[in-house]
């Protein structure tokens, strides 16, 4: 066998070969529970984020003259993340709950899925300049992936469903899916990486200390920064930091490094969800089962 066919091989091997569902559908538990809790918090704040009663920039203007004015696509995405009326915006909120809880279950999950990816794209565009950031473009191609992953051949009420009733239940299957969201969580930590890599800025500890003491910095950030108020100590963190980053994507493939950075990388996104109050990112450890 030559190397061009042995290469194809391993290509071929890592995004189709069949796995058991076990993984994907863990992920899918995680990924709904995150979710859930996610769009709960902004329970409180529906009025204000996403109706005309509340703050309203739209990304894209909608025409004066309604879809009779529309001429070009800026203008159809206009109009279709224009807020509605408070009644309709609380029954797709509703909505959006709903589905997310049935794909956490596991019933009708790629509906829910595909549901809950349509209206997570609708209320980001009305609240993308007053909460949007950039865990959000992660979140949205996460469940966009899980649209098209058989995630509920275990663990869900689908299954449940079919085994009570004698119906068959797929023992493997495709994992491309879980691939993709992988590689996405490594390309977070390479980008991040390189990023402070070839920032002057990162180089030292002043960012993260002013960081921890800004508008982001909780309590406990605040407590820290007070004990440690030398630079050397963050500039050391820093570095530590950019390392890890660098090395991820590397090290949560190799088997035997796994259980390492598994801990390291839950650690270290617990750590910022307790200083910098970023807490949504605490969806990229729960990618870690996609690796194993």
């Amino acid at each position: 066998m030559t190397l061009a066919e042995r290469a194809w091989r391993a290509w071929d091997r890592f995004w189709f070969a069949e796995q058991p569902p076990h993984a994907l559908a863990i992920f899918r538990i995680a990924l709904g529970l995150f979710m859930f809790v996610y769009w709960a918090l902004r329970l409180p704040h529906v009025p204000f984020l996403f109706t005309p009663e509340g703050l309203h920039m739209p990304l894209y203007d909608a025409p004066a003259a309604g879809w009779s004015g529309v001429r070009s696509p800026a203008d159809v995405l206009g109009m279709l993340t224009l807020p509605v009326a408070p009644a309709v915006t609380w029954t797709l909120y509703a909505t959006l709950l709903a589905a997310v809880a049935a794909f956490t279950l596991g019933w009708w999950t790629r509906l829910a899925a595909a549901l809950h990816f349509a209206l997570y794209v609708y209320f980001y565009h009305l609240e993308m300049w007053t909460l949007g950031a950039s865990y959000d473009r992660l979140l949205l191609q996460v469940t966009l992936v899980m649209c098209f992953a058989p995630c509920d051949e275990v663990f869900s009420l689908r299954a449940w469903w079919r085994r009570r009733h004698g119906l068959p239940l797929r023992e493997r299957v495709p994992f491309w899916t879980g691939r993709l969201i992988a590689l996405q969580g490594m390309a977070v930590y390479l980008g991040t990486g390189l990023h402070k890599l070839s920032e002057p800025d990162w180089h030292g500890g002043e960012v993260l200390y002013f960081n921890f003491i800004g508008n982001w910095g909780s309590e406990l950030a605040f407590s820290i920064a007070r004990a440690v108020p030398d630079l050397w100590p963050w500039a050391v963190f820093v570095y530590l930091t950019i390392v890890f980053e660098l090395a991820a994507p590397f090290g949560l493939y190799l088997r035997r490094l796994q259980p390492f950075y598994f801990f390291a990388g839950t650690c270290f996104h617990l750590s910022i969800a307790l200083t910098l109050q970023i807490w949504q990112f605490l969806v990229v450890p729960g990618t870690y089962v996609l690796y194993v």
